[in-house]
């Protein structure tokens, strides 16, 4: 990559410079130096809008440029890092100075967790510009572009996403733009999408100009299932605990509200969203049908269900707001070796929500105490108890944590809510990876920028 411009690397919310060490080392290993790269640590870490970033990220441009006297930069934006580049680069003069962006797991059309917080403008400034159910900002960066194309300007484009994001679970295409080259990499989530040996392949061959004979990220998302077999539940947020089964023979069991229902489904999934019908046999309000619309995301690993109520004739609008089920499996016993301290070794994704350092201890009665420092804590420290669930029979295994006291102030913790997570253990290292569902990010599909405990000796 001799003669090349210089990088410069833009993280999503709540995150840093750091969080780009291992892509930098990737580079340095294919024979380029520290001085072709520029990581810039936003400010505030979160939830500015992204005007306000992008102004921080103006002049940081113009000063790489200042320092290194090229004329051109080429950009790797990861996140919210995507829109806030994308607005730089259209209104701010950047289209001119930036010859390749890469966009990672952007939310160019939109983000479901901007939909939950829009009710909190002061706090979340991000939720009106990057909501999925219309925004001036998306639509401004997305429309009025030459050729009826989405990207802007001379710059070159590249997006990379996958289906396995738990940011985008029922919108996966957001990140992907009319104009760019989309690149599909599946089996990484959100941060491990950032972070993937696959991206960078991506990254560094579109800046050499030869992406188009790299065959990496070029698989399709794929069709969800047409039909909800199975069972789900809602394990956290409005509804905690609501569960249905779906069974291949038309029948269906459920539960809402601690009332139990049964009877017969049919569905169409001949349009979008797809529709159902539950002819419900017994329950409460007695007997009749309930419509509603429904989507599987296309790991078939959840479901969002909207029911309208019984013997209404009315169809649900939308499902911006409803539940997420996910497939429900039985507990299991904590197994005895688990139980005791561990600390964290490395933060993984924990980093880009302010933890500088923590510990878990899981206690012997199916509890257990999260504790640390976190520098979004008013007091700079956190502790967290409550009560730990483990199953073994999903590949990875699941482990939900549930929020009973909560000390610290921490953003997003709150009693009563869950951490839905999976996890998995090597002799005394235990790697964790949580989602959240008070956001609608349920439990992660992967593993690939997990929390590292080890265990604390005695």
């Amino acid at each position: 990559m001799t003669n090349r411009n210089p990088v410069v690397f833009v993280h999503g919310n709540g995150d840093s410079a750091e969080g780009w060490q291992r892509q930098i080392s990737r580079f340095e290993e294919n024979g380029c130096t520290d001085d072709e790269f520029f990581a810039i640590t936003l400010d505030p870490p979160q939830n500015e809008s992204n005007i306000h970033y992008a102004n921080q990220l103006k002049l940081f441009m113009e000063d790489v440029l200042q320092k290194t006297g090229a004329s051109k930069i080429d950009l790797v934006a990861h996140s919210l890092g995507c829109t806030v580049s994308r607005h730089y680069i259209k209104f701010m003069g950047g289209s001119r100075i930036v010859e390749h962006a890469v966009l990672i797991s952007g939310g160019n059309h939109g983000l479901p967790a901007a939909d939950l917080t829009l009710g909190q403008p002061e706090e979340f400034k991000q939720s009106p510009e990057l909501t999925t159910m219309g925004s001036q900002f998306l639509d401004d960066l997305n429309t009025g572009n030459e050729g009826d194309l989405e990207t802007f300007g001379p710059t070159k484009y590249m997006t990379i996403s996958g289906p396995h994001d738990e940011f985008y679970l029922f919108n996966p295409e957001s990140p992907q733009l009319k104009g760019a080259d989309n690149r599909i990499i599946k089996n990484h989530g959100h941060f491990g999408l950032r972070d993937a040996e696959e991206s960078f392949a991506c990254v560094l061959a579109f800046f050499q100009d030869r992406a188009e004979s790299l065959d990496i990220g070029r698989d399709v998302l794929g069709r969800p299932a047409e039909r909800p077999l199975g069972s789900w539940i809602i394990i956290g947020g409005s509804g905690k605990g609501d569960q249905y089964t779906f069974h291949e023979d038309g029948s269906y069991e459920g539960e809402e509200n601690g009332e139990e229902s049964r009877g017969t489904y049919i569905v169409d999934a001949s349009g979008y969203p797809c529709k159902i019908t539950l002819r419900q046999t017994r329950g409460l309000g007695g007997t009749g049908e309930r419509l509603g619309i429904y989507q599987v995301n296309v790991t078939d690993r959840f479901l969002r269900l909207a029911l309208g109520e019984l013997n209404s004739g009315e169809i649900p609008g939308q499902m911006v707001f409803e539940r997420i089920y996910e497939r429900k499996y039985e507990s299991d016993a904590i197994p005895e070796d688990y139980i005791g301290i561990w600390k964290t070794e490395e933060l993984g994704f924990c980093a880009a929500a302010g933890w500088t350092s923590g510990e878990l201890e899981i206690l012997g009665d199916g509890r257990y105490v999260l504790r640390g420092e976190n520098i979004l804590s008013p007091v700079g420290k956190f502790e967290i108890s409550g009560k730990l669930a483990v199953s073994f029979k999903p590949d990875p295994p699941h482990l939900t944590m549930e929020f009973v006291t909560i000390a610290g102030d921490i953003p997003f913790f709150i009693p009563g809510e869950v951490l839905p997570g999976i996890f998995k253990r090597e002799a005394n290292r235990l790697e964790m990876q949580w989602g959240s569902a008070m956001f609608g990010i349920p439990r992660p599909a992967c593993m690939d920028s997990p929390v590292v405990f080890v265990r604390k000796s005695s």
